[in-house]
């Protein structure tokens, strides 16, 4: 195909050819009409080749100046910013960065190398990466990273720490390193469950926080989704209960015994989970929305999940699922989000849904990771009190930093952040900065 810019249509042809044949069998030249640029019809080659040799030159340009956490991941180039109808910079119509035309590595050379580009790729949602691309010069990050060493450990069968990923980014770097690491860690399996199962550190973290401040919406977690259209209410109550039904953790509640919490499963019909319907207009929708999201769950007794549908008139509507945190975190609203639109597919067409029940399931999981952390040795950065200089430096800054508080304790928690104009007194940096180790306690 080619294509001159030269706002004449006669100028942009087409010519294809069969496979392994040099025999011209058809062309197309644009019909004759009013003149117009074919540029939105052909690519530019030359253009993707100089977008990525000044994507390398800035970045190496700027490792000059910055620190590798402030460069830049990519660069694009526009022909002009887009504007909103008020002139300002529209930030939503801006392009997303083109990773893949970034990568111009090496093809790989070995299977273990092709295994791994495809692991690359997989994670950071490219078609190829040669084994001379950086993972994080093609847009990944530190997440990203943590699944790469997951994929790593799965296909591989062994343990890489995350570190060694910052270490070597490359393909060709990673395969050096796959031949020094250790066995993977035991997969989780499934194990006895105890007539008690102990929270999880985070679980315990959690709880310990509802039992100081009392049942609040600190820890809330709301996911709201407009629907559009007519819905069937009793589908999709039935599919939030299929959905609460698969995962154990939505309908897992806290009770104490002999004061030391415990994790209870209920079962699938004796979960109740709040469910209202409500009918309010668009103007009172945020008012409602932000006096639901302040329910506070009594972990001990009540499943930490529970959902409210809005109807605002016109085929409108707003679903709320609103959880707590020690049933899940961030990443788990996608996923929830997911399952719970299938399983009212299923529901509304009248059939059961077809989700197998979850591979894994909260009450093994403290089981497991006590077994995890007593047996795993990882290297961690030394801590104070075991580095040289550390282990009597630490002791003697926690000593001189004796600021006073700004003002008297509250009488009860609050969440609220607010600036705050104090200063630390000059003593407080002095004894900060100033202090030293002596010569042969430094040496020791």
């Amino acid at each position: 195909m080619t294509w001159s810019h030269s706002g004449r249509d006669d100028c942009f042809d087409a010519v294809f050819l069969p496979a392994g044949s040099g025999a011209t069998v058809a062309a197309y030249r644009a019909s004759a009409g009013p003149a117009r640029s074919a540029a939105a019809y052909a690519n530019s080659p030359a253009a993707s080749h100089r977008a990525l040799e000044l994507n390398r030159k800035l970045r190496s340009g700027l490792r000059k100046w910055l620190p590798e956490y402030m460069v830049p991941a990519a660069f694009v180039v526009l022909d002009r910013l887009p504007l909103s109808p008020i002139g300002k910079l529209d930030r939503k119509a801006l392009p997303a960065p083109d990773y893949g035309a970034l990568s111009a590595g090496r093809a790989p050379r070995t299977p273990q190398e092709a295994e791994l580009c495809g692991l690359f790729a997989e994670v950071l949602g490219l078609e190829r990466v040669g084994i001379d691309d950086s993972f994080f010069d093609l847009g990944g990050h530190s997440l990203l990273a943590t699944r790469l060493v997951s994929r790593i450990r799965s296909v591989f069968g062994v343990e890489v720490p995350i570190g060694t990923v910052f270490d070597d980014p490359t393909v060709a770097g990673l395969t050096q390193r796959l031949a020094g690491s250790g066995r993977a860690r035991a997969a989780l399996v499934p194990m006895a469950r105890p007539k008690a199962v102990p929270l999880s550190f985070a679980q315990r973290r959690l709880w310990f926080l509802h039992k100081l401040e009392g049942p609040s919406a600190t820890y809330n977690m709301p996911l709201a989704l407009r629907l559009t259209g007519r819905v069937d209410h009793a589908a999709l109550h039935a599919a939030l209960l299929d959905v609460v039904g698969r995962h154990e953790s939505l309908r897992t509640v806290f009770p104490e015994a002999d004061g030391e919490p415990y994790q209870l499963v209920l079962d699938p019909d004796r979960a109740e989970i709040g469910w209202e319907t409500r009918t309010v207009g668009e103007t009172d929708l945020p008012a409602a929305l932000a006096a639901a999201t302040r329910h506070g769950f009594d972990l001990a007794t009540e499943a930490p999940v529970r959902a409210w549908l809005f109807e605002t008139g016109n085929d409108e509507c707003v679903l709320l699922v609103l959880l707590h945190h020690i049933a899940c975190d961030g990443w788990s609203l996608a996923p929830l989000a997911k399952d719970l639109v299938a399983a009212y597919t299923s529901r509304r067409d009248g059939d059961a849904p077809s989700c197998p029940n979850c591979r894994s399931s909260t009450p093994t999981s403290p089981c497991g990771s006590g077994t995890c952390s007593a047996t795993r040795a990882t290297r961690t950065a030394p801590s104070p009190s075991r580095s040289r200089s550390g282990s009597r430096c630490w002791p003697a800054r926690r000593k001189s930093w004796r600021c006073p508080p700004p003002g008297p304790a509250p009488t009860s928690p609050a969440t609220g952040g607010r600036p705050c104009g104090s200063s630390s007194p000059p003593r407080c940096t002095a004894g900060w900065w100033t202090w030293r180790p002596s010569p042969e306690r430094a040496s020791s």
